[in-house]
């Protein structure tokens, strides 16, 4: 599509304008914290946790500065097209991006059932995206840094997100547990999961930005299952057996990172 390039750059800041309003509650509602101290569920990370997104926008901004100024082999990574859908590379983004500012004011309207649906899609759209952007897809590891690690960033945080929103929604209709949404099973299993790709993506991909916001969101939980804080989790909730399963799932994944390092220094 002629003129995608500023295209994606538009959407990005509309993406951008969409986050600042909602921490100003210009949707009106609540904001993500005053949700999550509200609603907690057993797979919620602590406040420093989300800090990821200043790492993350940051990259997606090197992304799209970057795209701005196309040569041959940029052309040919954007130009990629989704077997089922068609769409370029750039257009999935377009629509990722799009998806995440929509998704703001109905989170923060707290139309959980309406959020968990529109961050389906905006996971499924990374997820598309991603596929032709992965690190073993490049050729080189500039453009890895250029235009893989920011998607990369984002789609490993909001599969962690997209699971949470599920448990929180499951909670408004009825799946509590001492007054958290879900379960300590449930979501040692989900960390658990979150883990293994994790590993999946350093070992065998080479991503270390997926594997590191998978290690990170599971220090993150872990923080909020160790740390007494009645405001934000009820102290009787805390689970030590879900605190001790997100460490221990966090240190495998750093754990294969550095075994990813050490295959490629040899290979």
């Amino acid at each position: 599509m002629q003129g995608s390039e500023f295209m994606l750059a538009g959407m990005f800041v509309v993406m951008a304008v969409s986050n600042v309003l909602a921490m100003k509650r210009a949707f009106g509602g609540k904001d993500n914290k005053e949700i999550s101290d509200t609603h907690p569920t057993y797979l919620s990370p602590d406040g420093k946790t989300f800090a990821v997104w200043g790492m993350i926008y940051t990259m997606e901004l090197v992304m799209v500065i970057a795209q701005l100024f196309p040569s041959d082999t940029t052309e040919e990574i954007f130009a990629r097209k989704c077997p089922i859908t068609g769409l370029d590379v750039r257009e999935r983004l377009m629509l990722a991006f799009a998806l995440n500012a929509f998704w703001l004011p109905v989170f923060n309207n707290e139309f959980y059932l309406g959020a968990f649906v529109v961050i389906i899609g905006y996971l499924t759209f990374l997820i598309s995206a991603y596929t032709d952007l992965a690190p073993t897809t490049l050729p080189g590891v500039m453009q890895v840094i250029l235009f893989s690690v920011g998607v990369s960033l984002n789609t490993s945080w909001v599969l962690v997100a997209t699971f949470v929103n599920f448990v929180l929604y499951a909670g408004e209709l009825g799946w509590k547990t001492n007054s958290v949404a879900g379960n300590v099973p449930a979501a040692c299993g989900i960390v658990a999961f979150v883990g293994y790709l994790g590993c999946v993506q350093a070992f065998m991909g080479y991503d270390f930005a997926w594997a590191f916001v998978a290690a990170w969101a599971c220090m993150g939980i872990k923080r909020m299952q160790i740390i007494p804080e009645q405001t934000r989790f009820p102290v009787k909730a805390l689970s030590s057996t879900l605190a001790n399963c997100a460490q221990y799932t966090a240190f495998a994944v750093i754990l294969a990172m550095g075994a990813a390092v050490v295959k490629m220094a040899i290979a």
